[in-house]
């Protein structure tokens, strides 16, 4: 029993030992479940002191926010202050510029009457002057009538020098008109100086032309003699004297521009041939013209180089000084070497002798009178005319006929209005080699007034059209002209178009209120304006002149 006994105590023993060390293992379990309690308490309580931390420095922050949200409102307040202030300075400063410019618009008002006043007192003085000029020509012109038998190459002179006087006085009666028109709108007195001016020119003028018919006795034997020089040797036409308003250049290298003589430099780059050369070119260039020589001519200048001190080339002697020209491509190619140059072809005087084309004038009985002289099929005149119309004419027109006009009075008008130009452009900067006149430019009209323009020329008078200016209108292109708008077709269904030299100047882009073309200079007193207007500055292709002298109606072409 003490052994049964024992053995339950020792099974009890060892059920207390069992339970001993499963109460050890919760009790160590406990223990490390406390630990990992203490650990994570730890953790949570880190956190909350970085969360108290971050919710301290973020009450700093709101605090700085606040306070400078404080500040702003106050400096956003002293701005709207500043903002009245500046508001009512600048209603003060608009209120004191607007007295200014009262005061400036007064002033310029002023000073504009005296200018005024100032333009008109020089006008009238310059009017006088005019007066006392003309009235000399007049007396040296009668004086050298009565000498005419004996002194016809001098009465010849004469007779220009008082074209150019006559020109120069209807350029300033033109000036006068012009600048009468412009004061017209600020003083309304001086449309009387205005009229009295003209009128006082008109009566110079026309005294001026009663002198001058008075040489045209002299003037008629002298384009008889010329015309029959003409009838009997065709070549003739072409004399030397003929060409004298035209000058020849070609291009020299930059580098040796400076061993030409600076009177036969044009533009800095421009070397002038001699005179027997350029006549040779001008003579050879004209035969060109009317078919009767080919674009291309062998020319040899040695010994007839006058631009260099040593009289010949200024470099590269040994290729020779004989060339080939070429009028199409307006080129000088050395006939040794093959090198080649650019070539120039301007206006520098205005001839009063008709164009080399022109045969001699039958029908009319004083230089005033015109005559149409119809050309044929196989003339060389003829076809040049068909072929600068057909560039841009439409497609299903015919040309019936082409004839050219032949008024002399219209082309000295027009050669003394091409003159001045070519003059004041070289005047005022030193050379005229821009294309200051276009041949051909078409003109469309109806048979009406067709034989009123080739006795009397063109009329801006008449003109209805003020799309690019009140003036007279010319195309580029034949097909614009052909329009049945512009040449009005008769009866048979025949219409008629003028091709026309017209001296465009110096233009500038048109409007439909311009009376006149703008202001381009000041010279002085004197208000130079451009000579013509356009309908696009980089391509024209509509051109408007304001002075009826400006263009002459060299060809007239009836087509269906």
């Amino acid at each position: 029993a003490e052994k049964h006994s024992l053995q339950e105590a020792q099974a009890q023993h060892s059920k207390l030992r069992q339970a001993v060390e499963a109460k050890k293992q919760s009790l160590q379990a406990a223990k490390d479940e406390d630990a990992e309690l203490r650990r994570q308490s730890a953790t949570e309580r880190l956190k909350l002191e970085a969360a108290k931390k971050q919710h301290e420095d973020e009450n700093r922050q709101l605090v700085l926010l606040s306070k400078k949200i404080a500040a702003e409102r106050q400096a956003l307040e002293a701005a709207e202050k500043a903002v009245q202030l500046l508001q009512q300075k600048a209603e003060s400063l608009n209120l004191q510029a607007r007295e200014l410019r009262l005061r400036l618009k007064q002033e310029n008002l002023e000073r504009y009457q005296k200018r005024e006043n100032l333009l008109l007192k020089s006008e009238k003085e310059r009017l006088e002057g005019l007066k006392r000029d003309v009235k000399a020509a007049d007396e040296r012109i009668r004086q050298e009538v009565k000498e005419s038998e004996e002194r016809k190459d001098k009465a010849r002179v004469q007779m220009e020098e008082a074209e150019q006087r006559r020109n120069k006085a209807l350029q300033e009666m033109e000036k006068i008109n012009k600048a009468v028109q412009e004061m017209e709108t600020t003083n309304g007195h001086l449309q009387k100086a205005k009229q009295q001016a003209s009128r006082q020119l008109q009566e110079e003028a026309r005294r001026l032309v009663d002198a001058r018919r008075q040489l045209e006795e002299v003037e008629r034997r002298l384009v008889d003699a010329r015309r029959e020089a003409i009838n009997a040797k065709p070549q003739a036409q072409f004399e030397e004297s003929h060409f004298s308003s035209c000058c020849w250049y070609w291009e020299e290298d930059q580098a040796r521009i400076n061993a030409h003589a600076a009177k036969d430099v044009l533009d800095g780059k421009w070397v002038a041939y001699a005179d027997s050369v350029s006549s040779e070119l001008e003579r050879q260039h004209a035969l060109w013209e009317v078919g009767k020589v080919g674009a291309e001519f062998e020319i040899d200048i040695t010994d007839r180089i006058e631009s260099t001190s040593s009289g010949q080339k200024a470099h590269m002697q040994e290729t020779g000084s004989v060339f080939w020209i070429n009028f199409e491509t307006k080129h000088q190619i050395n006939k040794s070497s093959k090198y080649q140059r650019s070539m120039l072809r301007i206006q520098t005087a205005a001839s009063m002798h008709p164009p080399h084309t022109w045969g001699p004038m039958k029908s009319i009985k004083s230089m005033h009178d015109a005559e149409r002289v119809l050309l044929h099929a196989a003339d060389a005149e003829r076809q040049q005319v068909v072929a600068a119309i057909s560039k841009t004419f439409k497609p299903g027109l015919r040309i019936v006929r082409v004839e050219r006009v032949q008024n002399r009075a219209l082309w000295q008008a027009y050669t003394t209005q091409r003159h001045s130009v070519y003059q004041r452009e070289k005047s005022l900067d030193g050379s005229a080699s821009l294309p200051l006149e276009r041949s051909w430019l078409f003109h469309g009209t109806d048979e009406r007034t067709v034989p009123h323009i080739i006795a009397q020329g063109f009329n801006r008078s008449f003109s209805h059209r003020t799309a690019y200016g009140k003036g007279m209108y010319f195309a580029r292109d034949s097909s614009y002209s052909s329009s049945a708008e512009f040449s009005t077709p008769n009866g048979k269904g025949e219409q008629h178009m003028f091709l026309c030299r017209v001296v465009v100047g110096r233009f500038c882009l048109g409007i439909s209120s311009m009376v006149a073309p703008k202001v381009r200079a000041r010279d002085g007193l004197n208000y130079i304006r451009y000579d013509s207007t356009v309908d696009n500055m980089e391509n024209p292709a509509i051109f408007v002149v304001y002075n009826d002298s400006a263009a002459y109606p060299e060809y007239l072409v009836t087509f269906n």
